[in-house]
């Protein structure tokens, strides 16, 4: 009975800080990252807490820390997942948005590149089945990246 107490009293602080941890992540540019959010890759529920913290939300910087917190803290899997979900949509909507990536999203993407399989099945194949005009100066960045990163 203790124990099932203690799981609710953690998954209770951990909704309410990670809501706080999601607004100083959109406002974030330089400094440290809240210990709260570094324990998130750690949780079985991972995606469920990230998605309390906004990430749609968060300002490049953060999703440059995020991106480094989480390539070295997960396997190809969980880092391919993340890819996916937050960096490649967040990447095509900045491109969309500004007609450019900011270069804290570039940087992002060579981060990302320290887990090569996520990586390509993250970022790289979702590009190929929706390839348009409008990502052919992200396919040139990720060639780019490829390139110098060997």
């Amino acid at each position: 009975m203790w124990f099932l107490f203690v799981v609710l009293n953690f998954t209770a602080v951990a909704f309410f800080s990670t809501g706080r941890v999601g607004t100083h992540l959109s406002k974030y540019t330089i400094g440290k990252i809240p210990t709260a959010f570094k324990h998130i890759p750690s949780m079985q529920l991972w995606e469920e807490v990230l998605y309390i913290t906004e990430p749609e939300n968060w300002s490049p910087n953060a999703l440059y820390q995020a991106t480094r917190i989480f390539a070295s803290n997960f396997g190809a899997k969980k880092a391919e997942r993340f890819y996916k979900l937050v960096l490649l949509p967040r990447v095509r909507e900045d491109i969309r948005k500004n007609k450019r990536l900011h270069f804290a999203l570039y940087q992002t993407l060579k981060k990302a590149l320290y887990k090569p399989a996520a990586f390509f099945k993250g970022i790289l194949f979702p590009l190929c089945e929706v390839f348009a005009c409008v990502y052919a100066g992200l396919w040139c960045i990720v060639i780019d990246i490829f390139v110098v990163s060997q």
